[in-house]
């Protein structure tokens, strides 16, 4: 059985769809097997114009599924009427719309801020996993406040940590130390996140974090009828990954150059633990 981890969903029905497609075709459980865990790792809403019909349709996979949830900016942004930038003048009128949908509501709440399967050693975050008390300044206001928590928590690019007003962008290596402090000194973890809407993947090994997205297997198979790229890696024992999923939702991004919704899958291989990374080309 393996895991689906999606995130980023923005409001965007026929991308969820669509994946929902694919995880069910006879190929996709050939090459990965059968999805019996979904981790949604947030910002289902927003940007898209179609937050009722996604939400229905997490709701019903709920049931289906094992199903962790946790939420993103976005969806704290909706919930507690913060003004994140970006969504347009309709996707802004169809949100307004749900507020009084009590439904909606309690389900966004349901989110957790992060979460730890302390037996699988697996810890699924928005953004970061960093305690946002250790790294909040005395004297923040509310909204930097807000922008230290997980779910506004970043990858640095630049080799240092640093805050702005897109996040406290944190180094792989103080995640992957924050993480050994939860799950032990002797690897073998997975952290998972999204929010920046490409794909990332480090290793965590002798103490030691390097970016290995490149050193993934890429391959092209079609899922479902659907063209896919798919980017491969067998887990090393000892080892402990930080993998950041691409965008799920599409539908709010295309003008920012998204154009192929985007998942990840753990999985086991003749008892080989693995993650992919997948790309569905050809959607638009």
């Amino acid at each position: 059985m393996s895991d689906l981890l999606i995130s980023d969903i923005h409001a965007d029905i026929d991308s969820l769809d669509l994946i929902l497609e694919v995880i069910n075709s006879d190929e996709f459980i050939y090459n990965f097997g059968e999805i019996d865990r979904i981790y949604n790792l947030g910002d289902v809403v927003e940007r898209g114009y179609h937050p009722k019909e996604v939400i229905d349709r997490l709701i019903s996979l709920d049931k289906r599924f094992s199903m962790i949830s946790v939420r993103g900016n976005h969806d704290e942004a909706f919930l507690y009427q913060y003004d994140v930038s970006g969504s347009d003048r309709r996707c802004e009128e169809i949100h307004e719309q749900l507020r009084s949908d009590e439904k909606v509501i309690r389900y966004l709440k349901s989110f957790l801020p992060y979460h730890i399967n302390q037996q699988e050693k697996i810890m699924a975050v928005h953004g970061g996993p960093l305690d946002p008390r250790l790294i909040t300044p005395p004297g923040a206001s509310r909204i930097e406040q807000w922008l230290h928590e997980r779910s506004w928590q970043r990858i640095s690019t630049i080799g240092v940590e640093y805050f702005d007003y897109y996040g406290y962008h944190y180094l792989p290596e103080s995640a992957f130390e924050y993480a050994d402090s939860i799950f032990g000194i002797g690897g073998g973890y997975i952290i998972l996140c999204g929010h920046e809407h490409e794909p990332a993947l480090f290793e965590w090994r002798e103490k030691r974090s390097q970016s290995v997205l490149h050193m993934l297997t890429e391959y092209t198979l079609e899922l479902g009828g659907i063209p896919a790229v798919v980017w491969e890696l067998e887990r090393r024992p000892g080892s402990s990954y930080l993998l950041r999923v691409g965008i799920a939702g599409i539908e709010g991004y295309r003008r920012y150059g998204f154009m192929n919704p985007q998942f990840g899958v753990l999985f086991e291989d003749e008892g080989i633990h693995k993650l992919g990374l997948i790309s569905l080309e050809g959607s638009t």
